[in-house]
């Protein structure tokens, strides 16, 4: 999820259609397919954000992320007893 969102980043910033040299802004701007563009960039840039600081965190409490074939299923491994 790093490497997604690097990639979205740089694909934020490197616009399809380029800027606007006059008014700063992109091109495409009024089109709809670069809004289509622009809302799918910044979900994937939130969605790989979240996962970046989500999954240490639960990793570290002991808590596994388990893949079934049609379901994901959060489980608690038992505590040893010392």
């Amino acid at each position: 999820s790093t490497l997604i969102a690097t990639g979205v980043f740089s694909a934020a910033f490197s616009v399809p259609g380029g800027n606007n040299d006059n008014l700063g802004s992109p091109n495409y701007l009024t089109k709809p397919w670069f809004m289509v563009f622009a809302l799918s960039d910044a979900l994937a840039l939130v969605s790989s954000s979240t996962s970046i600081l989500i999954v240490p965190r639960l990793t570290s409490h002991g808590i596994y992320i388990v893949g079934l074939r049609r379901h994901v299923i959060l489980v608690r491994p038992p505590h040893p007893s010392v």
